[in-house]
C-alpha cells in the first residue's frame, strides 16, 4: 500500500494528531424577511456569508448563494474537525457599503452570544433551513427609520402591564391602585399610530417611574444603541433621580430623543460675556458605555493615609463584588489591621456614587464600624437570613472618629448600610442627601424583553429593610454637614466634599 494511501486512511480516521477529516456541510438560510424589510438587498450588492469557530470568526467568511431567486441562500463547505466536535457559527449580512450585520441571537439556549451550534459527525450533513435572526433595529444601520405598528405597541404595552401587576412585589406602595389603573389606561390610549422606539419609550417610562422603585425601569433594547454607532428611584427620591440623570444622561437622552448627527449648544462662559454657540459631534456608543458602566468592571477598593497617618481615607465606589466577596473581605481585614497598627484616629469613608451591590460585602464593612453587635437586616431574607442575626464585631474594629461622604448616587444596598450608620449614630455624614433609604425592592430581580419592541423591563420581586426602627421609608439619609458645590468648584477641580471632611477632622 502506498504511503499516500496510508496517510489518507489515517487522515479520515482522525488518527494523526492535529489533523482532522473534512466534513462536507450544506448550509441553508431563509433571507425572505430581511429582503422584504429592505434590510438585505442582493440586487444592490449585499451578500450573506457564514463565519464561525472554524475560521476563528474572521473575514472573509463563506459566501452563500441564491441560484433560483427564491430568497433561500445556501452553500456546501468543507468544515475541518473531529467527529463529535461542536462548531459555533452565525450568518452575517455584508452590505454593499461594507457594513456587517450579524445575526442577533439565533440560539436562545447558547449564551452569551446566541451562536448556532453544529455537531460534526464525520459524515456529510444537509442542515435544515435556518431563518436569519434579526430585529427591526437593524434597519437603522441601513439608514431606514424604525417603526412599530399600533398592534405591536399595544401588545407590548399590555405585556408590560400584566408583568408589573403580577410580578412586582410592591406595585402600589407609593401610588394606589386606582391612580395606577388610570395611568395605565391613559398611556394606552395614546397609542393611536405607529411609533418610533423613542416615542414608545415616552409612553412606558412614566409608568415605571410612578412605582417609586429604583430596581424597576424600562430600558431601550440593546439593538437600539448598537444600531446607532431611566431610572425610577426609591420612594421617588429626587436626589437619586438627579444623580442618575447626571451619570447616564447620554443613554437617557438618546432613549427619549434618538440619535441626532450633531448638537447645537448655546452657552455663556463663566463670568458672563457674549453668548456663544457651538456644534458638537456625539461620542460613539462604545466610549459612552465605558464611561457609564465602568463601575461594573470592579473598580479597585483603595485606602490611603494622610496627616501623618492620623487620618485614613477609604474609597468604596460600589458593593458590586458578588463573585469577589473574598477579595472584598481580605481588603477590609487588611485595611483595618493597618488602621489599628498606625494608630489612626479618624476615617473618611467615601461612598459617593455607590449605588449598591452585594449585602454580603456591605455587612463586612459595617462589622468593622459598629460599636456593638447588631443585626443588619430586619428579617431573615432567604440567602441573607444570617444577616438578621447580630453581626459579630471583629477584633480590629474601628474605634475612632468616622466621617462618611454621601450624595444622591448612594442607592440600594448602600441605603441599608447608610441607614444603619445613621440609626446607630456611627460617625457623621458629609455631603448631600442620599439617593436611598433603609428599605428597597430587590432580590429575585426579573428582566423581561417585550415581544415586539424588544424593550427591557426590569423589576424587583422582593423587598428588604435594614434593622432600624422609626425611620421614614420615604426620606433619604440626610447629611450632618451639608456640602454645596458650585460650578466654580467643579471647574477648578476642587473636591469640596473631601475638603469639608478633612477640615472637620482638623478642628477636632
Amino acid at each position: 500500500m502506498s504511503i499516500k494511501r496510508v496517510a489518507t486512511i489515517l487522515l479520515l480516521s482522525g488518527n494523526i494528531t492535529g489533523v482532522y477529516p473534512q466534513n462536507s456541510i450544506r448550509f441553508h438560510v431563509d433571507m425572505t424577511k430581511p429582503i422584504e424589510t429592505g434590510l438585505f438587498a442582493p440586487s444592490k450588492g449585499d451578500s450573506i456569508l457564514l463565519r464561525g469557530g472554524f475560521n476563528n470568526w474572521q473575514e472573509p467568511g463563506l459566501i452563500l448563494e441564491d441560484h433560483d431567486g427564491d430568497g433561500q441562500f445556501g452553500g456546501v463547505f468543507k468544515i475541518e474537525g473531529a467527529s463529535g466536535k461542536a462548531i459555533e457559527y452565525k450568518y452575517i449580512i455584508r452590505k454593499a457599503n461594507s457594513i456587517t450585520l450579524w445575526e442577533k441571537y439565533p440560539n436562545q439556549e447558547n449564551g452569551p452570544y446566541g451562536n448556532r451550534i453544529l455537531l460534526l459527525n464525520g459524515n456529510d450533513q444537509d442542515l435544515p433551513v435556518a431563518v436569519f435572526d434579526f430585529d427591526r433595529y437593524f434597519l437603522a444601520r441601513t439608514g431606514k427609520e424604525v417603526f412599530f405598528t399600533v398592534e405591536e405597541l399595544r401588545h407590548d404595552f399590555t405585556q408590560l402591564r400584566r408583568i408589573l401587576e403580577n410580578e412586582h412585589c410592591c406595585l402600589y406602595e407609593y401610588t394606589d391602585k386606582n391612580e395606577f389603573d388610570g395611568l395605565f389606561e391613559h398611556q394606552f390610549r395614546r397609542i393611536e399610530e405607529p411609533m418610533r422606539p423613542e416615542e414608545f419609550f415616552r409612553i412606558l417610562s412614566p409608568i415605571t417611574a410612578k412605582i417609586g422603585c429604583m430596581h424597576t425601569a424600562v430600558w431601550m433594547a440593546g439593538g437600539y444603541f448598537e444600531s446607532n454607532s431611566d431610572n425610577s428611584a426609591d420612594a421617588f427620591n429626587p436626589h437619586f433621580i438627579d444623580t442618575q440623570l447626571e451619570n447616564r444622561f447620554s443613554v437617557l437622552y438618546s432613549s427619549v430623543f434618538g440619535f441626532p448627527a450633531s448638537y447645537k449648544v448655546s452657552f455663556t462662559p463663566p463670568g458672563g460675556g457674549t453668548r456663544l454657540e457651538k456644534v458638537l459631534r456625539p461620542a460613539d456608543i462604545g466610549s459612552v458605555r465605558k464611561a457609564v458602566y465602568s463601575k461594573f468592571n470592579h473598580p479597585p477598593l483603595t485606602l490611603e493615609f494622610v496627616n501623618g497617618k492620623r487620618t485614613a481615607i477609604m474609597t468604596v465606589k460600589t458593593f458590586i463584588y458578588y463573585d469577589r466577596v473574598e477579595y472584598f473581605k481580605n481588603f477590609m481585614d487588611s485595611s483595618f489591621q493597618r488602621i489599628r497598627e498606625n494608630g489612626t484616629k479618624s476615617l473618611v469613608l467615601d461612598l459617593r456614587g455607590n449605588d449598591g451591590g452585594d449585602p454580603f460585602c456591605a455587612v463586612i464593612l459595617f462589622s468593622y464600624l459598629q460599636k456593638e453587635s447588631v443585626p443588619y437586616f430586619s428579617e431573615p431574607y432567604g440567602k441573607y437570613s444570617e444577616l438578621a442575626k447580630p453581626v459579630p464585631v471583629p477584633e480590629n474594629h474601628f474605634r475612632g472618629t468616622l466621617f462618611t461622604l454621601i450624595d444622591g448616587g448612594c442607592g440600594s444596598t448602600n441605603g441599608y448600610f447608610g441607614s444603619l450608620l445613621k440609626y446607630h449614630r456611627l460617625g457623621a455624614f458629609v455631603g448631600t442627601p442620599s439617593g436611598s433609604t433603609y428599605k428597597c425592592n430587590a432580590g429575585k430581580n426579573m428582566e423581561v424583553t417585550l415581544d415586539h419592541t424588544s424593550m427591557i423591563l426590569t423589576l424587583g420581586r422582593n423587598t428588604y429593610a435594614a434593622a432600624v426602627d422609626g425611620m421614614d421609608k420615604s426620606k433619604p439619609i440626610m447629611p450632618d454637614h451639608l456640602v454645596q458645590e458650585t460650578y466654580r468648584d467643579f471647574l477648578d477641580g476642587r473636591d469640596v466634599y473631601m475638603e469639608t471632611a478633612l477640615n472637620l477632622i482638623r478642628r477636632q
